[in-house]
């Protein structure tokens, strides 16, 4: 079991040309949030999923990640929603099916430690079938999930069941953020910034 500080975390993120890092998690004000971080791996063409549990008041576990999983290739986003982390992946050999993974941080018998189910690996969700560019992924707090695809022009979906399409804020957005709370489409354009909020 490998625990290292969220700065040598923030340092791999940053340091990487190769693995586009992604962070996911709850609100920052949230005390129980569960933070998610994909970091490169020492080996060629893999990353590494770590987990933030939940800062403590008085804790040991201010400021310490774990590394979870290592993923030959790596997601594309990390989405989060409570305790549990959702993984969007590329297609491979050029076809349409992005996989879908999730994992879920539960308390450990050992005090202050985590254990992430299922233990075996990840269950598999229903995957987003499209050829679009995925320009985002995104999860509510009841675990539902969304991205934003761009084929000529940017379309937000669902992801799993329900499947279906949501009307856009009347511009053009280039990327999807969640906090587990809530959804931000954002479009950034050269002076200025546009986003629009939804539940």
């Amino acid at each position: 079991m490998m625990i290292v500080r969220v700065l040598v975390v923030a340092l791999l993120c940053a340091c990487s040309a190769s693995v586009r890092a992604q962070t996911a998690g709850a609100r920052t004000t949230d005390s129980a949030a569960h933070g998610w971080a994909i970091v490169p791996a020492p080996v060629e063409n893999a990353t590494r999923l770590a987990h933030l549990p939940p800062r403590r008041t008085g804790g040991v576990n201010l400021g310490v990640a774990r590394l979870v999983t290592q993923f030959a290739g790596g997601p594309l986003f990390a989405a989060a929603s409570g305790d549990r982390v959702f993984l969007l992946f590329p297609p491979s050999d050029g076809g349409l099916t992005h996989r879908v993974l999730t994992l879920r941080a539960v308390p450990s018998p050992v005090q202050n430690n985590w254990a992430f189910l299922p233990r075996d690996g990840a269950d598999i969700l229903a995957p987003l079938e499209t050829g679009a560019a995925v320009l985002g992924f995104a999860a509510t707090r009841d675990e539902r999930l969304f991205a934003l695809l761009d084929d000529g022009e940017p379309r937000l979906v669902t992801v799993g069941e329900p499947a279906g399409e949501i009307a856009l804020p009347g511009f053009e957005p280039t990327r999807l953020v969640g906090d587990g709370e809530r959804l931000a489409l954002v479009s950034i354009e050269p002076g200025h910034v546009r986003w629009s909020i939804g539940e």
